[in-house]
């Protein structure tokens, strides 16, 4: 399985770019131009996985800015981050502006 790891923001927000294989962790799915399940609660240290199902392209930023995946790619597509403290994180699509939700660390 090849990880590509990267420290984004002052956060020091694990990035991992697209994976292939199995996800460990939570996954955040994109379905009909919406974030489920809303909110989604994980733990500090776990690994998010964003998954794209619709067959439109979307993109995932924090609203903060600390997290940006980027493109996530249609039809199952799969970008991902490790959030390593605890906090609520609003976030939106980084192309369909009406599509937000939150996360929240423990």
């Amino acid at each position: 399985m090849r990880v590509c790891l990267a420290a984004a923001g002052v956060a020091a927000v694990m990035v991992l770019g697209a994976c292939s294989g199995g996800s460990h962790g939570a996954v955040l799915t994109i379905k009909n131009f919406a974030f489920s399940p809303q909110p989604l609660t994980i733990k500090a240290g776990q690994q998010l996985t964003v998954r794209n199902v619709d067959p439109t392209l979307h993109g995932f930023a924090t609203d903060d800015g600390r997290v940006v995946l980027g493109a996530v790619n249609p039809s199952g597509g799969t970008r991902a981050a490790v959030f390593p403290k605890a906090g609520r994180y609003t976030y939106h699509c980084t192309l369909h502006a009406s599509m937000k939700g939150v996360l929240i660390v423990r």
